[in-house]
């Protein structure tokens, strides 16, 4: 892979996330050298202000903005839909890093794809498209990427909501051939140790640094790792015994 600065990459990368609902505008978000540009039906479109902006049933906002060639622009997006599903994302270091989705509670058991099925049980997670039976959570990362990963790929441009440039269609993009990388591997012995350091045990972390060579993305794992962590911590329901005063 290459982020949007032109540093090569072993590993795969997001580099747009693209959403919509039957009824409404197609909103994409595409990582580049000063910021997330936004695409609304395949239209380049200028967020003037932190104010939202209604497009057709869904609004997209500015969540955070950062510095890109010394300019303040938008590091982060979110869009909500009227449907109740909301899409954020994130770019930093070159790339999309974070990208949540929440959904209203009409859609428990609704949902299929590579988030899984949204019914707060982790064991159906991975099932492939157009099967009955979720592979185990415990199978490979080979086996996940061939046989649940590889099955929702897009086999052509007339399945995609992506905007493609005339420089580089929807072939450039398509390549179910590749094979990635499925553990860490170092060719580097100071950087392997760095990676130690700062990771610890977790392989997320010690992959992406492995993968690209860079500790800060490495740094940024952990970073977000805590922080999906916390989220889902604080989604937890409390439950108090005997009852809550006053939801304490």
């Amino acid at each position: 892979a290459e982020n949007v600065f032109g540093d090569d990459f072993l590993a795969t990368v997001f580099s747009a996330i693209v959403a919509k609902q039957n009824d409404s505008d197609t909103v994409e978000f595409r990582s580049t050298p000063i910021g997330i540009q936004l695409l609304i039906n395949g239209l380049v479109v200028e967020l003037g202000s932190s104010i939202p902006e209604e497009f057709n049933n869904v609004i997209v906002s500015i969540r955070k903005v950062g510095i890109f060639g010394g300019e303040e622009r938008a590091s982060t997006l979110g869009a909500v839909f009227t449907s109740g599903v909301y899409v954020e994302v994130k770019q930093d270091n070159g790339f999309l890093c974070v990208i949540t989705a929440s959904l209203h509670p009409v859609y428990i058991n609704s949902t299929r794809g590579l988030l899984g099925v949204y019914n707060k049980d982790s064991s159906d997670d991975l099932l492939p498209r157009n099967a009955p039976i979720p592979l185990p959570l415990n199978s490979t990362l080979e086996v996940i990427h061939y046989y649940f990963g590889l099955t929702w790929i897009i086999n052509n441009e007339a399945e995609s909501l992506f905007t493609y440039p005339p420089s580089a269609g929807f072939e450039l993009y398509y390549y179910p051939g590749y094979t990635p990388l499925f553990e860490a591997v170092f060719s580097d012995s100071t950087l392997q140790e760095q990676a130690e350091e700062i990771c610890g045990s977790d392989d997320r972390c010690l992959f992406d640094i492995a993968t690209t060579g860079r500790i800060e993305i490495g740094i940024a794992t952990i970073e977000q790792v805590e922080f999906i962590d916390n989220v889902t911590d604080l989604s937890l329901p409390i439950v108090c015994n005997p009852s809550c005063v006053r939801g304490a």
